[in-house]
């Protein structure tokens, strides 16, 4: 749990509403094992939050668009993704704030190691509220699919998530021969 938190502080970059990428797929969030600048980065991944980047306004019309929507589907999915936006507005800003406070206790020299988890529980919670939140929505947008727009969502969901899934391991190097073995 305390990991959670302090991996949330890591990549406080991620935590804020992210930048949307409405024209194509975004790419792989840096994070264990990827390249990032020609160096291979052991950080954290970011917190799952920023798996439902597609649940923001600035993405419904690129679901309307891969997803086939009719008119009604639409404004039922906009209305929702609207909601949700406003939703979260007060969740979102509680989590900054919960990270500020963590940050500000991890700095300060007097600090208590109970001062400190407390403070990480409280950026934990904060995340899982949001978190909970983008999860029902899910739900509710699935809900108003048809089996086959359901299908291209998970499809679009999976191609978006990519870089939280584990990378597979670099192909072994070719075994140079032994200099015996060239004679």
């Amino acid at each position: 749990m305390k990991m959670l938190a302090v991996s949330l502080v890591c990549c406080a970059a991620f935590m804020a509403v992210p930048a949307m990428a409405a024209d194509g797929p975004s790419p792989p969030p840096p994070g264990a094992g990827l390249v990032a600048g020609g160096v291979v980065q052991n950080f954290p991944r970011p917190p799952i939050l920023s798996a439902f980047r597609f649940l923001h306004p600035r993405v419904a019309d690129v679901l309307v668009k891969e997803l086939g929507l009719s008119g009604a589907q639409e404004k039922q999915v906009r209305d929702l993704i609207d909601k949700l936006d406003t939703d979260t507005k007060p969740r979102i800003e509680a989590q900054r704030t919960a990270v500020e406070e963590f940050v500000v206790t991890l700095s300060s020299k007097s600090a208590t190691q109970s001062a400190l988890e407390a403070a990480a529980d409280k950026v934990t919670k904060a995340e899982t509220d949001l978190v909970n939140e983008n999860i029902k929505a899910f739900f509710a947008l699935r809900a108003l699919l048809t089996p086959e727009q359901d299908s291209l969502l998970m499809k679009y969901v999976g191609e978006r998530t990519q870089g939280f899934r584990a990378l597979p391991p670099p192909a072994a190097p070719a075994q140079a021969p032994r200099p015996s073995e060239t004679k």
